[in-house]
């Protein structure tokens, strides 16, 4: 499932999972052996921004291709992985401490909103159509998590972010896209 559209409540949830598992995953790892570094540590540093490039690069790319008219949330389920070429190289347990790490980190300084839940999207989905009240209690959550308002935004923190990890395809351009996306849904 890539995107849960919740028309009655005007949101609109992106599978980060899904996204992961698909385009970042493919991406990361052709980068990551083209420059030699697949199976090097996350935290060495080329590593560390090609990894920050592609996920960000990605999940951004989703919420601008997204044609609903809703508020877009990226919806992660941080206890399990689709396998992919990067749990191929990686610990599922690596990949999801950085996969939240990176959501934590995007959520406060882009325009994002983000929800980072044990369930996953499809099983959400399952919850909310058989109306159990821990659907609803999921519901109630990300409405309350995803409720902070842009209009005051400034792009200082990722544009230093941007600066530091060398993510030049993060510019004003770009910014200037993702914030008219978030300001013409209300």
């Amino acid at each position: 499932m890539t995107s849960l559209d919740l028309g009655v409540y005007n949101l609109s949830l992106i599978n980060c999972n899904n996204i992961l598992s698909g385009n970042i995953s493919y991406n990361l790892v052709n980068d990551l052996a083209e420059y030699g570094l697949l199976g090097s540590k996350f935290s060495k540093i080329d590593c560390k921004k090609l990894l920050y490039h592609h996920v960000i690069y990605e999940l951004c790319e989703a919420i601008l291709k997204d044609t609903s008219k809703k508020k877009h949330v990226l919806f992660f389920n941080n206890t399990q992985l689709e396998e992919s070429p990067l749990t191929e190289f990686y610990t599922e347990e690596d990949i999801i401490k950085q996969m939240t790490h990176i959501l934590n980190r995007m959520r406060s300084m882009l325009p994002i909103k983000v929800y980072i839940s044990r369930y996953s999207l499809s099983y959400f989905d399952h919850l909310l159509k058989t109306r159990h009240g821990r659907g609803q209690m999921l519901l109630n959550d990300i409405q309350k998590d995803t409720s902070k308002d842009f209009d005051r935004f400034t792009f200082s923190k990722v544009k230093a972010f941007t600066k530091r990890y060398d993510l030049t395809w993060l510019n004003n351009d770009y910014f200037n896209r993702l914030s008219t996306k978030f300001l013409l849904i209300k």
